[in-house]
């Protein structure tokens, strides 16, 4: 086993492994999964994801969300860190198209 997850590890990037890209990293990631699930139609709203997230999955509730932090963190930072995540990641930290498309709309939130 020991052998395998050593095929598996990937080496530290320097410009994307401080301790604050790594906590940017792990909740951008789970955001951008999050926002997938209604373009896949497997939420019918943004709060049946924030309600899951947070009481389900244990989302940081401060956050509200993974939509309430979109909403309030700005989806043109997040799209910007998963872009800079993905040069050194590769495709698994590709931006959701409902979550970029959120940045072409700046005034364009998941709560109203």
């Amino acid at each position: 086993m020991n052998g395998i997850l050593a095929s598996l590890k990937m080496p530290p990037k320097s410009e994307v492994s401080s301790d604050e890209d790594i906590q940017f990293r792990l909740l951008t990631r789970f955001v951008n999964e999050a926002v997938t699930c209604p373009q896949e139609g497997i939420l019918a709203t943004p709060a049946e994801g924030d309600i899951g997230a947070v009481f389900g999955l244990s989302f940081p509730p401060c956050l509200g969300g993974p939509f309430c932090f979109v909403d309030l963190y700005e989806a043109q930072k997040i799209v910007d860190g998963l872009k800079k995540y993905e040069a050194a990641y590769g495709k698994e930290f590709t931006p959701s198209q409902l979550l970029a498309d959120h940045t072409n709309s700046p005034n364009k939130k998941f709560h109203q």
